[in-house]
């Protein structure tokens, strides 16, 4: 009797503090309790709410240990129980409806809080087609005497209509696609961009949009994004046609002797903008698949820029030799600095080849093209 008494007594002593423990963290146990809403692009009756998966990534520390999934009611009410509500934890839900991804805010729970009530998470309709999509594009031409144009490019893109835009990877007929200048190299994303954002086809030289487009203006995504473009000869061209329908085209060019011709855009007055005397070129609406079409005249290259100061040193005689120090001496740096840009980007072109990111018809093409850009500078060099 008295071995089975102390055998009572320690499970007595191993029972109490586990059951205390389970009661304890049930009674501490919070939950997150929220609905999905169908838009009324939707067309409700084709739609089971009781199946629509709602699903919750779990934080600890900002690092995340685990998962949960639940489904709706047929009402599209959903909740996640017996949570954590400490400090070090947070929450973030999503649901796939239509294969769009619909992701709620982060959460976290506020001291003593056991419920938190999200606001309903509203679902739309989705499509593939383009028909409400409009684009919004600015272009500013920077041009240099060193034989360079940088590009900066902003777009802004909205939907007008009621469903949200889903690229269909089986019809990319109805991608957005922004197509590059030709030669366009050094590419930069520099807001409003991340890796989904656009898939980069080098061998095109151009950028397609990969993002869902939700509907509304409080949905609008501006995005901003540059390359240099290498001036060969004193002309140069570029053209394009998108799918989508531009609501407006706002061209600057940062130097007032170049001449430029933009159809279907038109002059404007002259401004001065960033310090200098900006050209400026309106026109929208235009809309989708027309072609547009820009056309560089009179571009400064090196040669050009070599024949103004030997014209201006011969007609100041008595600054002819201080004039020629200065020039070789400001073109023979920017040479180095773009030739050493150039190995950058051969070398960078070389380990995409090994890579096998790219096809061996646009290596050779690529690379072909900054040799003999690279020969030609040498060239010019000798020359002066």
């Amino acid at each position: 009797m008295q071995k089975f008494n102390r055998m009572h007594k320690y499970l007595l002593l191993l029972i109490v503090p586990v059951a205390l423990n389970f009661f304890s963290s049930f009674a501490n146990a919070a939950s997150i309790e929220g609905s999905v809403v169908l838009d009324e692009s939707v067309d409700q009756s084709t739609v089971d709410l009781s199946e629509q998966v709602v699903r919750l990534s779990i934080y600890k520390n900002n690092k995340e240990i685990a998962a949960a999934e639940t489904k709706c009611n047929t009402q599209g009410q959903f909740s996640f129980n017996n949570l954590e509500s400490g400090e070090e934890y947070s929450y973030l839900y999503y649901t796939l409806f239509q294969g769009v991804p619909y992701v709620g805010e982060s959460l976290k729970f506020n001291p003593n809080q056991e419920t938190l009530q999200l606001d309903p998470l509203q679902v739309y309709a989705s499509t593939s087609s383009l028909s409400a999509i409009q684009s919004s594009e600015t272009f500013f031409f920077s041009i240099g005497d060193n034989d360079v144009m940088k590009v900066v490019q902003q777009v802004r893109l909205v939907n007008t209509g009621e469903k949200t835009y889903h690229l269909d990877p089986n019809n990319l007929s109805q991608a957005i696609v922004y197509k590059l200048m030709s030669g366009a190299y050094d590419l930069r994303f520099i807001s409003g961009i991340y890796t989904s954002t656009f898939e980069l086809n080098e061998e095109q030289e151009s950028l397609s949009f990969k993002e869902d487009l939700f509907p509304g203006e409080g949905n609008v995504k501006t995005l901003k994004f540059s390359y240099l473009v290498p001036i060969k000869n004193r002309q140069k061209n570029y053209s394009n046609q998108m799918a989508v329908d531009r609501k407006n085209i706002n061209v600057f060019i940062d130097r007032p002797s170049v001449k430029f011709s933009a159809a279907p855009l038109k002059k404007q007055a002259d401004m001065q903008m960033f310090g200098k005397m900006q050209q400026l070129y309106k026109g929208g609406p235009i809309p989708a698949n027309t072609p547009i079409s820009f056309e560089f005249k009179a571009l400064p290259t090196t040669a050009v820029f070599t024949l103004k100061i030997i014209v201006y040193g011969a007609l100041l005689a008595l600054l002819l030799f201080a004039a020629l120090v200065v020039y070789d001496k400001k073109t023979y740096i920017g040479q180095d600095e773009k030739k050493e840009k150039i190995y950058q980007t051969l070398l960078g072109l070389e380990n995409k080849f090994k890579q096998g990111t790219v096809s061996k018809a646009f290596y050779l093409r690529q690379k072909n093209s900054l040799i003999e850009y690279l020969l030609c500078l040498e060239k010019q060099k000798h020359e002066g």
